[in-house]
């Protein structure tokens, strides 16, 4: 029920866990320290937040949450200067929490904004924050900037500050606003700083590359109708570099993210989609977006990344709006032995089978010997 087209890259889906529903943006892949298996969290419309890594074919439990109001964003966050970003932090309500990597809750932050937090970004001590209109920032859980967008806000990226003199000397924060009227807006302070115009209601917003290219300025955005696009923010104007059309009318973009998946020291693009396509890009010399892969799932994606989960290599992970989580793997999957969980379960259920079966055949049989006994008694009765 899904397909996949392969232009340079063999990549092979493989069932990793199940979780609740999704909304979109809910999965991150926790960086690791050493080469060696990432863990993934995932938040759910149950509200828990789930941890897990894989261990020979089997999904095993780091933490979870109990549950609550649904989880309507999940982002990363680091404990300090130099250090990686493997605090997880997710929304739900108008509630943040913060959570270790090995489940400590560390933040329960009430934002007492009056819309419920759609999507929020964590830089250092700086929450991000923004509802359906409103963009607020909270610096260690003061409130320090407000700006109320004249459309809905989407989604919300941080460009990194300490990268470059020009947007961004240390100390600055320049938020970016992906806003349903076609625009980002990049703020500074509480004042719009300038709009870039885009070819459709921006739903997605990341960095081109972990720290957003060279001068740490590219911003990679998805589109409700389908496009792809990267701009350039600089610090009084954009520069565009290119826009990709949907020529193959696939579904709008719900996510995106960037991984080094062939190893060239250069990160690929990867797309998802709300009518569960996925498709890998790598650009060209010329900078220039190529289609490498594409495979199609049954369900929307909400989530997308990069990583080294179930694999040694560089593999695609995705989450789905029913809560599947699957990898795209450079593995060839047809080799993996079915792991002793689902052995079990496999094992378990035709007992369960047989049980059913056995007791199926008792019930028959009292029945024909109830309706012989009151054929009997009825001959008896009326000779």
């Amino acid at each position: 029920s899904t397909y996949t087209i392969m232009v340079d890259l063999s990549l092979s889906p493989v069932f990793y866990h199940q979780v609740g529903p999704t909304c979109p943006q809910t999965m991150k892949i926790i960086p690791a320290t050493r080469r060696g298996a990432q863990k993934v969290a995932i938040g759910d419309h149950d509200g828990v937040l789930t941890c897990f890594g894989m261990k020979r074919g089997d999904s095993t439990i780091v933490f979870k949450t109990l549950p609550g109001p649904k989880i309507t964003r999940v982002s990363l966050g680091a404990p300090g200067v130099d250090r990686l970003c493997d605090n997880i932090f997710f929304s739900a309500g108008a509630e943040i929490r913060g959570f270790s990597k090995k489940g400590k809750q560390f933040l329960k932050f009430d934002t007492n904004l009056t819309e419920p937090i759609q999507s929020f970004c964590v830089d250092k001590a700086n929450l991000m924050v923004c509802g359906s209109y409103i963009y607020n920032r909270f610096l260690e859980c003061r409130d320090t900037d407000y700006f109320l967008s004249s459309d809905r806000i989407n989604d919300v990226l941080c460009l990194p500050p300490d990268q470059t003199a020009t947007t961004a000397t240390t100390g600055n924060l320049y938020p970016v606003l992906a806003c349903q009227d076609c625009t980002l807006r990049v703020i500074k302070s509480s004042e719009l700083l300038y709009e870039v115009e885009v070819a459709g209601p921006p739903i997605c917003v990341t960095p081109n590359g972990k720290d957003g290219g060279e001068d740490g300025e590219e911003v990679l955005y998805g589109t409700e109708n389908g496009r792809i696009g990267l701009v350039k923010l600089q610090s009084t104007e954009p520069t565009y570099r290119w826009d990709m059309l949907n020529e193959r009318k696939y579904g709008g973009v719900a996510c995106l993210a960037t991984s080094d998946l062939t190893g060239d020291g250069v990160e690929e693009i990867l797309v998802g989609r709300d009518d569960g396509v996925v498709e890998v890009f790598a650009l060209d010399e010329s900078e220039e977006p190529q289609l490498k892969f594409t495979h199609i799932f049954t369900e929307s994606i909400t989530a997308i990344g990069g990583g080294t989960v179930g694999s040694a290599k560089e593999e695609v992970v995705v989450a789905t709006y029913s809560g599947r989580v699957l990898g795209l793997t450079q593995d060839p999957v047809s080799s993996k032995p079915i792991s002793h969980e689902v052995a079990a379960k496999i094992e378990a259920l035709k007992q369960e089978v047989e049980s059913l079966q056995s007791q199926l055949h008792t019930a028959k049989d009292k029945y024909q010997q109830n309706i012989v006994r009151s054929k009997d008694q009825d001959h008896a009765h009326h000779p």
